[in-house]
């Protein structure tokens, strides 16, 4: 199965199970709401043998990122405790080496939607992240360090069939591009692979770097609107404000 494939059974399998799963709490600063947990179990995202980082909402995080400035004793706790040893996370300098390689993402952020889950794929470098919507929520597909950029692959494809429609973010950046896919079904059906999701197909060029997005239960208006009202940024500069 070549490398688009393969992203996009991953990507639907993950869907399915997601629209399934009812998990755990997310409480970030002042907001008390109830956040159901929306994540895409790993086994669904990857074969086994890839490792993942995962982060079941802000907390983990917040925590992951402040890690680095514990004492040895607590950072050492810390590490065995959420098993990030298994990750070839045995010390500080491991720490600063993993939280350099997450900034190296352009981390998706917004001032009306809140973060959800991320998953860091160690060897093969790329993440998805997930963020809860008004209704539905949406994933970003980001693929830095991989030997092939699937979502680059994909995205000249689509370009390649006239098969997008350039937008533009509510804060205009020159250098960051976004781009919607016209017709869906089409664009499965050129990759190889069928959905009965009610989904709706972005890819965003952030300063050089093709990302893809998907969301989830929303109409092509609603995710529009929703998407365009991302920027995105350096991770410890913005999860860690």
């Amino acid at each position: 199965m070549n490398a688009i494939k393969k992203h996009f059974c991953i990507l639907l399998a993950a869907l399915f199970a997601c629209l399934a799963c009812a998990c755990s709490i997310v409480h970030s600063g002042e907001d008390k709401t109830d956040v159901p947990i929306v994540h895409m179990p790993e086994a669904s995202m990857s074969p086994p043998e890839q490792p993942s980082l995962p982060f079941y909402g802000i907390d983990e995080l917040l925590a992951f990122i402040a890690a680095a400035e514990l004492s040895d004793a607590e950072l050492e706790r810390f590490i065995k405790e959420n098993e990030y040893n298994n990750l070839g996370i045995q010390s500080r300098a491991d720490l600063k080496r993993m939280l350099e390689r997450l900034d190296k993402l352009p981390f998706p952020t917004s001032d009306e939607y809140k973060f959800n889950y991320m998953s860091f794929f160690t060897e093969l470098g790329n993440a998805t992240i997930v963020y809860l919507l008004d209704k539905g929520h949406c994933y970003f597909i980001i693929d830095l360090e991989s030997e092939t950029n699937s979502q680059e692959a994909a995205f000249k494809k689509a370009l390649a069939a006239n098969n997008l429609s350039q937008l533009e973010f509510k804060r205009s950046d020159h250098n960051r591009k976004l781009y919607v896919v016209e017709n869906t079904e089409a664009y499965y059906k050129d990759n190889g692979v069928s959905s009965s999701a009610e989904s709706v197909i972005f890819f965003a060029d952030i300063d050089g770097s093709v990302i893809s997005i998907e969301t989830v239960q929303l109409s092509r208006a609603e995710a529009e609107n929703a998407i365009c009202s991302f920027e995105f940024g350096k991770l410890t500069d913005i999860i860690g404000e």
